[in-house]
């Protein structure tokens, strides 16, 4: 069985004691781990059915989940099994990325058709990333003029690197910046003076 990092996260640092024993909704632990670290919550599904398909008994799910993960969390104090309470976990924290990514498009729909050219074939359409920017702004001239105004607001909003880093895995945009040594902001904010120029010729 491979690392179960994402997992382990869940059990033993947001099921530990003191949550688990004051009276807070399961659910809302679980919310609160997707809003917290949902880059890492997308391999918390993939995780539960990798344990999950090797069909183990009920006491093999709970020595996994209590003694090894630490967490500290019945399940059946809310009438759940661990097969059962672990299958509800991945499909809700399934649904509730969908519903992040399904947001971030809404509210930055030009950026969103943006990084839409940073598929995850990219390098083998475009020469380098500018080629890229410069691609969108030819082919959609109209979005592009919008698209500086809305990169201000979406800095703006999300100050932070951790914030944008979500939201390029959210919008799905598959250039790994860090690799060409920019910063999200860094990087946004080029991209946005690059196409205002262009725009503005």
């Amino acid at each position: 069985m491979s690392d179960l990092h994402a997992l382990a996260d869940l059990c033993g640092s947001y099921f530990q004691e003191d949550r688990a024993l004051d009276g807070e909704d399961p659910w809302g632990v679980v919310d609160k781990f997707v809003r917290d670290k949902p880059l890492l919550a997308e391999w918390l599904p993939g995780q539960i059915y990798e344990v999950l398909s090797d069909q183990p008994t009920e006491e093999q799910l709970r020595h996994l989940v209590r003694d090894d993960l630490g967490c500290d969390y019945l399940p059946a104090a809310h009438g759940w099994k661990y097969q059962g309470w672990l299958s509800a976990i991945a499909d809700r924290v399934q649904q509730l990325l969908a519903d992040r990514k399904a947001r971030a498009r809404n509210d930055y729909a030009r950026v969103s058709e943006f990084f839409g050219y940073f598929h995850e074939d990219w390098v083998d359409d475009y020469p380098g990333p500018w080629d890229v920017v410069d691609d969108f702004v030819e082919d959609q001239p109209e979005l592009a003029a919008e698209l500086p105004k809305e990169v201000d607001r979406l800095l703006a909003e999300n100050p932070s690197e951790a914030q944008l880093k979500q939201l390029f895995w959210e919008l799905r945009c598959c250039y790994y910046i860090e690799a060409d040594g920019w910063t999200y902001r860094g990087w946004l904010s080029a991209v946005a003076d690059r196409v205002k120029q262009a725009t503005a010729a």
